[in-house]
């Protein structure tokens, strides 16, 4: 007989080991901390300007708008003294959930922080009755590429703008991802 995972919980203990927790948005804690959000999200996108030619726009309209549901699918990732560590905006579009970023901070990265993530984003997902998500890659971060088709993204096309569109079955990234975070340990052993 196999185990059934649950995976808010491998998500909530794995996270706490680090010292970590994973909090849902919502439109009150954005209210409470948008100024908190707006820099840590600006920030990135100053970091990576040069290399993506992103423009920071974290303003108060962009994080208050709550598009479709995004106060019910967007993630924060928080240390002991609610220091973001990491922070996605996700959303509702065309029945499937509509992944429009993710950032980690500097000093969280190689911590598997967007793993632990997409798990407790798909699983979600999946409680509420979507099957798929959409997300958008810039075609110049080939780690973030390599990682999300070993996640079960498929490449549905690149946009012009060299955005690159993927399309991914939420059972199947909590599947392989999950298997990701299971290989990492064994290997750290």
């Amino acid at each position: 007989m196999t185990d059934i995972i649950n995976y808010h919980d491998f998500v909530d203990e794995e996270l706490s080991k680090l010292g970590l927790r994973i909090e849902l948005i919502t439109e009150d804690i954005m209210k409470r901390d948008i100024r908190k959000f707006s820099k840590f999200i600006n920030d990135a996108f100053g970091e990576y300007y040069e290399l993506y030619k992103w423009r920071k726009h974290a303003d108060d309209e962009y994080l208050m708008n709550p598009l479709n549901d995004k106060f019910k699918y967007s993630f924060c990732i928080l240390d002991s003294n609610d220091k973001l560590s990491l922070v996605d905006f996700a959303s509702v579009f065309d029945d499937k959930i509509n992944h429009h970023f993710v950032f980690t901070s500097k000093d969280s990265r190689g911590m598997n922080l967007a793993k632990y993530h997409s798990i407790k984003l798909c699983q979600t997902a999946i409680e509420n009755g979507y099957k798929y998500q959409i997300g958008y890659f810039s075609k110049k971060n080939n780690g973030s590429i390599i990682l999300h088709l070993r996640m079960g993204y498929e490449i549905s096309h690149i946009r012009e703008d060299g955005l690159i569109i993927g399309y991914a079955d939420n059972a199947a990234v909590i599947a392989n991802t999950y298997k990701l975070l299971q290989e990492a340990k064994r290997l750290q052993r």
